[in-house]
């Protein structure tokens, strides 16, 4: 969703594991071939077998909405 200094990203973690734990989700516009490096988001603590939405503000990705690539690799 577009914001004023950048956009709100809504973002869904499933944590699969057992104990409960945080990851570090990296958010790119698959479109954009600059060296644009994206956004580095960190989840809330999430439960082991549990699943959480949460919205964070990045400034990296401009302003306008569009189709973004989220990559939340296991610790």
């Amino acid at each position: 969703m577009p914001a004023q200094s950048g956009l709100d990203v809504t973002l869904t973690v499933t944590n699969t594991g057992a104990s409960s734990g945080q990851t570090t989700c990296h958010v790119t516009d698959p479109t954009d071939r600059t060296a644009n490096l994206g956004a580095y988001v960190l989840s809330p603590s999430i439960a082991a077998g549990q699943t959480v939405t949460f919205t964070k503000h990045v400034t990296e990705l401009g302003t306008t909405a569009k189709p973004l690539e989220v990559e939340c690799p296991t610790p």
